[in-house]
């Protein structure tokens, strides 16, 4: 089996960004406990400017047009082998919806993490925005997740008012 971790930039552990921590931390435990492991970054550069790593990392170029995803990055999922799996982590992010729906379409398993985007006090922000994009295009991402894990209690309780998943895990 081999696991794939998709991030919104290089999960850089030397950056503030929590979401890039977390996959690259978890990434980074898969390979030591032996398990095919890569990082697949959408970001804005592709260079490569982040420490060493032992696991293989690549980089697809972030589209201007969020409805539009890298060729590159189209062609990688296209390849990749049936006993795949995508572990997704971020939400209210265009591309992964597009990203969801080819990974649905080609019969690839993938796990869905929002890290703390789908709490009350998170859904709060930006409200309407939030529950406009949710209802058209999130809500697909987790029905489609072959699992939906959580970070925390309040967004495992807090889920349930957005729609049914019955496939969410509480893992802090």
């Amino acid at each position: 089996m081999k696991i794939i971790q998709l991030v919104l930039g290089k999960a850089n552990p030397d950056r503030m960004n929590g979401v890039n921590k977390v996959a690259y931390k978890l990434a980074l435990h898969q390979h030591g406990l032996g398990y095919d492991v890569e990082v697949w970054g959408i970001a804005n550069s592709l260079e490569h400017n982040y420490p060493p790593r032992p696991f293989a990392t690549k980089l697809f170029r972030q589209m201007p047009n969020k409805l539009k995803l890298d060729g590159e990055l189209r062609a990688a999922i296209a390849q990749a082998s049936k006993n795949t799996v995508f572990h997704i982590h971020g939400s209210f992010i265009p591309e992964f919806y597009h990203i969801s729906r080819l990974l649905k379409k080609r019969g690839l398993r993938y796990v869905y993490t929002p890290h703390g985007a789908l709490t009350a006090a998170a859904m709060q922000q930006s409200k309407w925005r939030k529950r406009i994009y949710f209802n058209l295009f999130e809500r697909t991402v987790i029905r489609n997740a072959h699992a939906v894990q959580l970070l925390g209690e309040q967004e495992y309780t807090f889920i349930d008012t957005l729609m049914k998943v019955p496939q969410k895990v509480l893992i802090p």
